[in-house]
């Protein structure tokens, strides 16, 4: 595994890790905090020749992986493929009819059926929590409300004020009401409020401009929605503090102060005022340390990309417990969600390899979204993953996910990346795809995507490899970032205090 500058790439991607040398180069020695505080516990095994940082060469490497792949207990398929269409047949069958109330509801869904599984599954988690709304108001449990609660005039109202928050719901309520007022035009006298197509857009206008192209920045580079939204709270905490408490900026809305009147003393006074709240209770320690380690990215970028002085450079971060157990699948729900993807997938085996990809090897969202099949050599077994700036890593192919790139038909692809032509609509494109076939695998699993990189670091640090050599595989700058992805003893209390004291960065590995 090595790192190149993009200028070298041909030349490394052909001799990468077809030796062992190469390999063992790329280990440095480098005791880690993390390594030598959780010996205690028997996380990691004890050092030997097999995982010894200091003698890592390719075939050890492999045998890591081959050692931690997920032994699922895949056969032959007898069942028929149904292809995505079928996905929207499973949702009515195992979601509609069995949570949804009312008989006019369900007709209001079926005549969705033909469109996409994604799209249809969102229609009815929406018409669930229509009638969730419904059953509010009247004060029942869901499974009596009735057909006639949707032709009444005292719910439609208030339905109207209450649940249309979103375009979509909006659009909801104006046609149920239209199908209600086909059905029984006589019983049903509701004028629903127009639909403000704009009103996304003017929402979104209130947010500082800077603040709109970090979003974008991180949109690109795949962040989750929920990382997202936590800048934008973050952000919206500082700008109108700014606005209300310091003389510089009283005359600026806190979409429209100047950024580069922004100095060192401004987010030092704003870090002062976060661990007064913190001190009086009124913020959580960790809600702390997210804010000023979003205000070092945001301000980071700005430099970047116009050159803007940085005024959050020697700003100083706090420590906070973060660290959260979680739980993560075991070999046997793999299966299960495998065998989802070769029953419901148009192309199971590509799709297969891009979550393989995932638990495998430990690969980012983003980065299975920016493979291109020009970065796996199936002459030297690797892969190519493209780092942050100009750099990549090359990792090796083994077991069940080589098999798998060995059995798609190269003349039978025409996209540029493994899974389509655009980067954006890969990556919603694996996110969708998580929801619908955990969903019929039945997984209750927190994380998204990203659950699949802690399973891969989780079986990992099960087998006893040490944590250098996971931090290489997993590609994080610091060692002490591999114990945030360790979930192993839930219970483990000390466990979790010794991680918890661990000094790692904020950012999402």
């Amino acid at each position: 595994m090595t790192n190149r500058k993009s200028e070298k790439n041909n030349q490394s991607y052909e001799t990468g890790l077809n030796n062992e040398e190469d390999t063992k180069d790329s280990f440095p020695q480098n005791a880690s905090f993390a390594e030598k505080n959780l010996q205690k516990e028997s996380i990691f095994s004890p050092f030997n020749d097999e995982h010894d940082i200091r003698k890592m060469n390719r075939k050890k490497v492999e045998n890591m992986l081959e050692l931690v792949e997920v032994q699922s207990k895949e056969t032959p398929p007898v069942y028929k493929n149904l292809g995505r269409k079928g996905i929207v047949e499973w949702i009515w069958k195992n979601k509609v009819l069995v949570d949804i109330p009312t008989t006019f509801l369900k007709s209001y869904l079926q005549d969705k059926k033909k469109i996409d599984a994604m799209s249809f599954y969102n229609y009815y988690k929406l018409v669930l929590e229509l009638s969730q709304q419904v059953a509010i108001f009247k004060q029942i449990p869901i499974e009596q409300v009735s057909d006639s609660d949707f032709f009444n005039e005292q719910i439609m109202h208030f339905l109207v004020e209450n649940f249309p928050q979103t375009i979509q719901k909006k659009q909801l309520i104006t046609s149920i009401y239209k199908k209600g007022k086909q059905a029984l035009p006589n019983n049903l006298m509701v004028n629903i409020l127009p639909i403000n197509k704009t009103e996304k857009k003017e929402k979104n206008s209130t947010l500082h401009p800077r603040v709109v192209e970090f979003l974008k920045q991180m949109v690109k580079e795949g962040k989750t929605e929920g990382t997202k939204r936590n800048f934008i709270r973050h952000m919206n905490m500082f700008l109108p503090w700014l606005s209300n408490n310091m003389q510089d900026f009283k005359s600026f809305e806190p979409h429209e102060i100047p950024i580069l009147k922004i100095k060192q003393m401004h987010v030092n006074e704003f870090r002062s005022y976060l661990l007064k709240k913190e001190r009086l209770g009124e913020y959580a320690k960790v809600t702390v340390a997210e804010c000023l380690y979003a205000l070092r990215q945001f301000f980071q970028f700005l430099q970047q990309k116009y050159g803007f002085p940085n005024p959050a450079r020697r700003l100083k971060s706090i420590k906070a417990p973060r660290y959260k157990y979680r739980d993560v699948p075991t070999d046997e729900e793999i299966s299960t969600f495998l065998k989802t993807i070769n029953q419901y997938s148009d192309h199971p085996a590509i799709e297969r390899v891009a979550f393989r990809f995932m638990y495998s090897l430990g690969l980012r969202s983003i980065e299975v979204a920016r493979l291109s099949w020009d970065d796996i050599n199936f002459a030297t077994k690797t892969v190519r993953i493209h780092g942050k700036g100009d750099r990549y890593d090359l990792l090796p192919l083994v077991g069940k996910l080589y098999e798998d790139l060995q059995s798609i038909e190269r003349s039978q692809v025409t996209s540029k990346y493994l899974l389509g032509n655009n980067i954006n609509s890969n990556l919603k494109i694996l996110k969708n795809n998580y929801k619908l076939y955990s969903l019929i695998a039945g997984w209750k699993f927190t994380g998204g995507l990203h659950l699949f990189r802690h399973l891969f670091v989780t079986n990992l640090a099960k087998k006893g490899i040490l944590t250098q050599a996971i931090q290489k595989l997993a590609r994080v700058e610091k060692p002490d970032t591999v114990s945030l992805y360790t979930h192993i003893n839930q219970k483990n209390t000390w466990l979790n205090e010794q991680i918890n004291k661990l000094n790692y960065g904020m950012e999402e590995d």
